[in-house]
């Protein structure tokens, strides 16, 4: 069997590195303690401080970014009727622009038809009074009677 025991050590051997860790122990604690004091709140200048305020403004603008969401959700639910209307008023404007052109269609027609009878009654009433001038210029013819 082997036995457990080592050499043994002299006690500068072993309280060097144990003083030493502790020495190092001591020096990270005192370093950290500024920048654990700073992340404690002291309403105002500390880095919670700052963090707090920070994490504040995210929250408020998270607020109003869900507001403008729901503004925007809004808007596209009217942009889609007025977008219904305006098609809804592009029908009706096609539907009277063909209405119109048949009533169009129809008074040129009348106007036609009254130039026509016009002329009609242009050369009636002309072909009336070379008749007229005749039958007063002919000499009269008296009845034997």
């Amino acid at each position: 069997m082997i036995p457990l025991e080592g050499p043994a050590l002299p006690p500068w051997e072993v309280w060097g590195p144990l003083l030493t860790g502790a020495a190092a122990f001591l020096a990270a604690l005192a370093a950290i303690a500024p920048v654990i004091k700073e992340l404690r709140p002291n309403h105002g200048s500390s880095m919670r401080d700052a963090v707090n305020k920070t994490l504040a403004k995210v929250e408020t603008l998270g607020e109003q970014v869900g507001d403008m969401a729901i503004r925007v959700d809004q808007n596209s639910t009217e942009l889609a009727a007025v977008r219904d209307d305006v098609a809804d008023v592009r029908a009706a404007v096609k539907r009277h622009d063909r209405e119109l052109g048949r009533a169009n269609d129809l008074a040129a027609g009348a106007a036609a038809r009254a130039t026509q009878a016009e002329r009609r009654y242009d050369e009636q009433l002309s072909d009336h009074s070379v008749r007229i001038h005749r039958l007063e210029t002919e000499p009269r013819k008296e009845n034997p009677s």
